[in-house]
């Protein structure tokens, strides 16, 4: 986030490259990102670096060739994630506006997916493995599951200061936050910390 840049890794570890990064990076405050169509997606919340500016969401092809950006003011404001959604994209964001706004790949605005008062500064989403998704909500202290079609709430689980999600393989959900990275327990309804 506050080294402006995305930093790729082979699966060994091995840095392979660099997008971004520096006061001529193009790059500033970034969040998030997604991986849709051979574009890399990135979330951009600042306006140095040459940058687009603050809330925008800024493309590259995969071997971080800039290829353009487009603008989420009004929309869904400091943009934080990116997802793959029925050939376009959602987009997360903290402030203001949407707590998820739907994008075409061009960065078109699609309409809200998702805005109410049981999720706020919406960061890190992901698809459960029945499809719905899950949403990290930060200030609400929550992880939220939303109808993938609708956008409607399904349920909410307590986490606080939550900003990653991912469903396990055994239907448990991993949540991350600064304390580290949790597993909430489908079964128990219970979260504990595990790193």
């Amino acid at each position: 986030q506050i080294g402006d840049r995305v930093v790729r890794f082979d699966l060994t570890g091995n840095q392979v490259g660099v997008i971004g990064g520096g006061t001529t990076g193009g790059l500033d405050n970034i969040r998030g990102m997604g991986l849709i169509n051979n574009t890399v997606y990135v979330t951009n919340g600042g306006a140095a670096n040459g940058s687009p500016g603050a809330n925008s969401v800024v493309t590259f092809d995969t071997l971080g060739n800039p290829t353009g950006s487009f603008n989420t003011t009004g929309l869904v404001p400091s943009p934080f994630g990116i997802l793959a959604h029925q050939g376009g994209m959602l987009v997360s964001g903290s402030s203001g506006g949407d707590d998820i706004h739907r994008f075409s790949l061009a960065g078109a605005s699609l309409g809200t997916f998702h805005n109410s008062g049981t999720l706020n500064f919406a960061e890190q989403m992901n698809y459960a493995t029945n499809g719905d998704i899950l949403v990290a909500g930060f200030s609400t202290n929550n992880v939220v599951r939303l109808d993938a079609n609708t956008g409607a709430v399904i349920s909410t689980f307590a986490a606080s200061g939550a900003r990653g999600v991912y469903q396990l393989g055994n239907g448990n959900i991993m949540w991350t936050s600064g304390a580290g990275a949790s597993i909430f327990d489908v079964g128990t309804g219970g979260s504990a910390l595990v790193y």
